[in-house]
């Protein structure tokens, strides 16, 4: 890691009897930037030249550099938020955009990135 470089790691664990967490990253390292980066078809690109995103990830040009950010879904947290979506509106996919897309909102803000909106990807 770079000394201009920072991470901003957040792990959220459910009450419940599992084990369900929800993880969130923002980070300028550039070596993870580009391990992410690394990964054929994984990205596609935003408008505006604002950076680009895949599912749960994206890198967006902000105003000292690329960011990278990231949600993750335990196994756990999966499996319980399959079962009370299934057959249901909002659907999976759309609960996990949404998820995500309010934690850019949030985030984005602190490292001077340009306001985004995740396609919905139908």
């Amino acid at each position: 890691m770079t000394e201009t470089s920072q991470v901003w790691a957040c792990d959220m664990d459910f009450a419940g009897t599992g084990d369900a967490r929800l993880s969130f990253v923002a980070t300028s390292d550039a070596t993870i930037i580009s391990a992410a980066s690394r990964e054929p078809g994984t990205f596609k690109n935003l408008p505006d030249d604002k950076g680009v995103y895949g599912p749960a990830q994206a890198v967006l040009h902000c105003g000292k550099g690329d960011v990278y950010f990231a949600a993750r879904w335990n196994n756990e947290y999966d499996g319980v938020l399959l079962d009370h979506t299934r057959n249901t509106t909002p659907s999976y996919a759309d609960i996990r955009r949404a998820t995500f897309q309010a934690f850019l909102n949030t985030a984005t803000s602190s490292h001077s990135c340009p306001a985004v909106m995740l396609p919905d990807g139908r």
